[in-house]
């Protein structure tokens, strides 16, 4: 059974993954809406360290590069607005392919990827 946390998205033990972050607007908009909340639960006081929980709590994945450095961007300052400080927390940004297989090889070519992953580990590269 399904079992609700006490204070939602603001909750400590509330993971936030985000498979598909693009430019960041979601991650932003949460970040917002928790800001918001803790400052009218708590007050402005308990902002940055609610920014602060949110930011080790949140995992966001983008597949293209560009999106990602524009979200990562964006979400270093509004952490900054929020707390009046960079965070000091890395945030947990990748940019990888949330829908690929776990199981696919990146686009290797088998014989050519083999024998250049040989020669730089110190043997010899496939010799056809």
């Amino acid at each position: 059974m399904l079992e609700l946390q006490a204070g939602g998205l603001a909750s400590d033990s509330v993971p936030v993954a985000d498979p598909a972050t693009g430019t960041g607007t979601f991650v932003l908009g949460l970040l917002r809406h928790l800001a918001a909340r803790v400052r009218d639960a708590e007050g402005e006081g308990a902002v940055p360290a609610a920014a602060e929980s949110a930011l080790r709590r949140l995992v966001a994945f983008e597949l293209q590069l560009g999106p990602f450095a524009v979200a990562r961007l964006r979400l270093l300052a509004e952490v900054q607005a929020l707390t009046g400080a960079l965070p000091r927390v890395e945030p947990r940004m990748y940019v990888t392919d949330t829908l690929g297989s776990p199981d696919d090889d990146g686009g290797a070519f088998p014989g050519f990827t083999a024998g250049h992953r040989a020669a730089a580990a110190g043997g010899q590269p496939h010799q056809a």
